[in-house]
């Protein structure tokens, strides 16, 4: 609350005198403010007839006010110091003003809707791509770690059969522990993708004659640098299974000559996708959310030392190598 410099906080609880087997789960927000947020916490007993249990939270969601002005350090050492909340919660930003914005949402799949952003996240990288799952503890590592910076799935409002719903929307980029920037949900899949995170999805593109879409079965990305005593080279590798899924025209799958073509389309595609993430992050942000740095310090530390503290940043001292490979596995073969 800037006006206050208190913290406030909103929990989405379970109402079991409104639940019912006909009704289903009914939920209901509980708010509340204090100068830290345990503090703020406890101040909930004023409320409520008993104190809140944490062991069975789902998500944090972080305020882009909070996360601009504050940094995330201190709303998650909370969580991360006391023994109930799990490390593997969620967390997650907020692109509206407020974090209760979100959950006074319409729930689409459940009418809890911390449930519905919980599994919109998990499920997220194995169907579409496009955001990212960061648990707390995996937060608290990259904040700590040399050499990378966080990344948080970033949610919004967004308009559904006339209902305000959550919606992902890519991702929330970290200087530190401050807020900096944004991914859009179709740049986040190339991160994805750099940082080894891309388990499906789709890749969509179009030739000279039509729009191919190949459905994404496994993905992996190995990654490794050079050093010529001036620039620092990562060659980034990934290795992509695809599905022809859908074409806008017709194709002879039967041609071996014709489908290396629409891989290589691909993977021009692909590399070039990546390449704007890289301009795009590193140019405009100055974040590591790749983790080149920590790569540079587990594996020379010697060289780490020389550069991490390099003015301009050490990012400037980085060129890429970008070389996908696609196989179609499948081409969903049809006579015409």
């Amino acid at each position: 609350i800037p006006e206050s410099d208190l913290f406030g906080l909103t929990f989405e609880i379970f109402d079991f005198s409104e639940s019912s087997m006909d009704m289903g789960i009914k939920t209901r927000l509980v708010e509340t403010q204090g100068e830290s947020i345990f503090d703020a916490i406890r101040s909930t007993r004023r409320r409520l007839a008993h104190k809140l249990y944490f062991g069975n939270s789902e998500i944090i969601i972080i305020s882009r006010d909070v996360a601009e002005n504050v940094g995330i350090k201190s709303v998650i050492d909370f969580f991360l110091r006391d023994a109930e909340p799990r490390e593997t919660t969620i967390v997650l930003l907020s692109k509206e003003k407020t974090a209760r914005e979100l959950l006074n949402a319409v729930g689409v799949n459940s009418s809890v809707v911390s449930t519905d952003i919980k599994d919109n996240i998990s499920e997220d990288n194995k169907v579409v791509s496009k955001t990212y799952n960061t648990q707390i503890y995996d937060l608290f590592n990259t904040l700590e770690c040399e050499g990378i910076d966080a990344v948080l799935p970033a949610f919004r409002l967004a308009k559904n059969d006339k209902e305000e719903v959550a919606e992902s929307d890519g991702v929330a980029v970290f200087k530190g522990d401050y807020l900096v920037g944004y991914l859009s949900p179709d740049e986040t899949k190339y991160l994805l993708y750099i940082n080894d995170k891309a388990k499906g999805g789709t890749l969509v593109f179009k030739t000279k004659e039509q729009t191919i879409t190949f459905e994404v079965a496994m993905a992996n990305t190995k990654r490794s640098f050079k050093y010529d005593g001036n620039f620092i080279t990562f060659e980034i590798k990934p290795v992509v299974d695809v599905y022809l899924n859908e074409s806008s025209g017709i194709i002879d799958t039967s041609s071996l000559d014709e489908m290396r073509s629409y891989a290589q389309e691909g993977e021009r595609f692909l590399a070039d996708n990546i390449r704007k993430v890289l301009d795009k992050v590193i140019g405009e942000y100055d974040s590591d959310i790749f983790g080149f740095g920590n790569t540079i310090y587990k594996t020379n530390p010697q060289l780490w030392r020389e550069i991490k503290d390099k003015k301009p940043s050490y990012l400037g001292l980085l060129k890429f190598n970008i070389k996908p490979k696609i196989s179609i596995k499948n081409t969903g073969y049809m006579n015409y």
